[in-house]
């Protein structure tokens, strides 16, 4: 089973939009096989491929339910991709709306901490929004907002927070990105990814290692390439190792303001 790493870079690989939609079009015949068969051991990773393959601009609504079946998940690492998964492959013409607003709700009302998962419902079509938003009052205190990154704290966890700083340009934004932490984090990576009609180019942090009382930073330029210009927005990964444990975070950055 291909990795999100190993697809990213087939398609990066690819010369011509043929190649890239025969490409996608094989990881999409061997995910809908994956989702058959009734595979939980890579759903997880399908799912994290079926929200890359959707901001390539393809159709992914084939993997609603299966996002559904993460939801549902005891693990917390697995219940995050699915709601991250549904941000992006819902609509709100989804017969799966009444069975994720119940899967919402009891998120919210079980004992087990979901703060960071409740980041994502935020994205979620308005209906859906509308539906739980007596629910979300109620954890309103504890949970953070959209990510409309300014000059903003962007994510934050016990481990590490990141700040973005952002200014704009008249065809897009140069943003300085800090990342700070009360313990040593090594092997420290920040990854991102935007839409087509965005380029990203991301230059390599001042460290891979991330000390109490000091800050590592990292400079990222998105362009736009297309007229009009469209909101820029952009998904991240941070992986790190904490106490020699390899940790991994999602998050989705919206509507990051521009000139």
């Amino acid at each position: 089973m291909t990795k999100l790493r190993e697809l990213i870079r087939q398609v990066r690989a690819c010369k011509t939009q043929s190649e890239e939609k025969a490409v996608v079009a094989r990881e999409c015949a061997m995910i809908r096989q994956s989702f058959k068969d009734g595979d939980p051991d890579h759903r997880s990773r399908n799912v994290a491929k079926l929200v890359y393959i959707h901001m390539l601009g393809y159709p992914t609504h084939f993997g609603q339910m299966d996002c559904l079946k993460l939801i549902a998940s005891s693990k917390f690492s697995e219940k995050r991709v699915g709601y991250l998964g549904l941000t992006q492959l819902l609509d709100e013409n989804s017969e799966l709306l009444m069975l994720v607003t119940n899967s919402i709700k009891n998120d919210l009302n079980s004992k087990v901490k979901i703060l960071r998962t409740m980041r994502m419902l935020t994205d979620l079509t308005q209906p859906l929004a509308e539906d739980v938003s007596d629910v979300l009052a109620q954890v309103a205190t504890n949970t953070e907002g959209a990510k409309n990154a300014g000059n903003a704290v962007l994510y934050s966890n016990p481990d590490v927070r990141v700040d973005f700083a952002v200014t704009s340009r008249a065809d897009g934004v140069d943003i300085d990105a800090s990342f700070h932490s009360q313990k040593t984090l090594t092997d420290f990576i920040l990854e991102a990814a935007v839409p087509k009609y965005l380029r990203l180019t991301l230059e390599p942090a001042t460290s891979p290692t991330v000390q109490p009382d000091a800050t590592v930073t990292q400079k990222l330029t998105v362009t736009q390439t297309t007229e009009p210009a469209k909101p820029i927005m952009m998904k991240l990964r941070i992986r790190y190792v904490s106490d020699g444990v390899p940790m991994e975070e999602l998050t989705t950055v919206n509507n990051i303001p521009t000139a």
